[in-house]
């Protein structure tokens, strides 16, 4: 119903607070859920195939890396 939605909602609201992100998604379910996730997420995958240097795993082991953030 749009109330439980709305509870849903702003309880997500109060838990990531200004800085935070809502995303809304399609389930493949009849019940709607709440499901909080700490830390950064990314969109995308790496910009060339070539970073990944453990193709088992399909990912980039990197020593001493430096990141930069703009």
């Amino acid at each position: 119903s749009d109330e439980t939605i709305g509870k849903i909602i702003a309880d997500a609201m109060d838990k990531v607070g200004k800085e935070g992100v809502i995303t809304v998604e399609d389930g493949k379910s009849l019940e709607s859920e709440l499901d909080v996730v700490e830390g950064m997420q990314f969109d995308r995958g790496y910009l060339s195939p070539y970073f990944i240097n453990n193709p088992e795993k399909q990912s980039a082991i990197l020593d001493n890396p430096f990141v930069l953030l703009f």
